[in-house]
């Protein structure tokens, strides 16, 4: 069990970009966050991890941002030879309403990527999609990008229609 890591988290509070001056300035919640991770198999580290928000303020801020996330991940490599090695990502995560968000709030996360490493060089192909129905678009919680996402730039409110990056 020494090779497994569970972490648990809780947030009283968000202190945002805005001034405390601001309606979406500070927000009271009541967030569990859990991630659970094992490295115990030589082919990579799976992992799988859970948000559960909860608003004590704030209607407009909990409609657009009170959504569950559940997503699992897989990270790894292979040696192929003594300096060359297969590397490896999967991850996939699903995102709904959750405490009085938008009903409809609905959208999915999907990442897949591969590559090989020779000695100090790395050569990755990869595939990411955030879902978009037109009306909810997979939200990165606390404003942050998922990997590379069109160069690290951060979209909020993230596009209705969702986004998807292939890079080389």
């Amino acid at each position: 069990m020494a090779e497994t890591e569970i972490t648990y988290a809780y947030l009283a509070k968000a202190h945002r970009i805005f001034s405390d001056h601001n309606r979406a300035g500070n927000s009271g919640m009541d967030y569990h966050l859990l991630n659970l991770a094992h490295s115990g198999f030589d082919s990579g580290k799976p992992s799988a991890y859970s948000y559960w928000p909860g608003f004590d303020d704030g209607l407009a801020i909990r409609l657009a941002t009170a959504t569950r996330t559940i997503g699992m991940s897989f990270d790894g490599s292979e040696p192929l030879s003594k300096n060359f090695k297969l590397i490896y990502r999967l991850e996939l995560a699903d995102q709904a309403d959750y405490d009085q968000g938008a009903a409809g709030n609905h959208a999915k996360y999907q990442f897949a990527e591969l590559g090989f490493a020779y000695k100090k060089l790395t050569l990755k192909i990869g595939k990411e999609t955030l879902e978009g129905d037109g009306s909810y678009g997979f939200a990165t919680q606390w404003r942050r990008c998922i990997n590379l996402m069109v160069g690290q730039i951060i979209f909020w409110p993230p596009p209705k229609d969702g986004l998807q990056d292939r890079y080389l």
